[in-house]
């Protein structure tokens, strides 16, 4: 039998969440996520934001949040912008939606109006060194 994959933890620990075992599905996405499983780290983060099974913890929300944005993860992207939105900065709340939004999460653009701007921003890029 071979070891179980990022894949597995992963599918093993929304089972688990689906089935009410809150902490054994920390658990498996703790496990997906040191398996290289980007969604993982995002549900970790949003557990943690929510209070999911285990005592509520914004900072360290927010921290596993950007992991997954970090790595790509669209949801982590969108719920990363949410914390910055909801302190009141507004500067980093638009960047990760921009970020959501050219990986494809469409309701991000909805967001940014929301907050101000009707078009994502194209990232300013420095000049390069002739």
């Amino acid at each position: 039998m071979q070891a179980p994959t990022n894949d597995d933890w992963f599918i093993a620990a929304n089972d688990a969440w689906d089935a009410g075992a809150l902490r054994k599905a920390l658990s498996l996405f703790l496990k997906a996520a040191a398996a290289g499983d980007i969604h993982a780290f995002n549900s970790i983060g949003y557990f943690l934001d929510h209070g999911i099974g285990v005592k509520k913890n914004p900072d360290a929300a927010r921290d596993w949040y950007r992991k997954a944005a970090k790595r790509g993860d669209i949801a982590g992207c969108s719920n990363l912008a949410v914390c910055y939105r909801d302190e009141g900065d507004l500067r980093w709340a638009r960047y990760w939606l921009e970020r959501a939004h050219a990986l494809g999460d469409e309701d991000a653009a909805g967001e940014l109006k929301k907050l101000g701007r009707t078009q994502p921003e194209k990232p300013n890029r420095p000049a390069r060194a002739k």
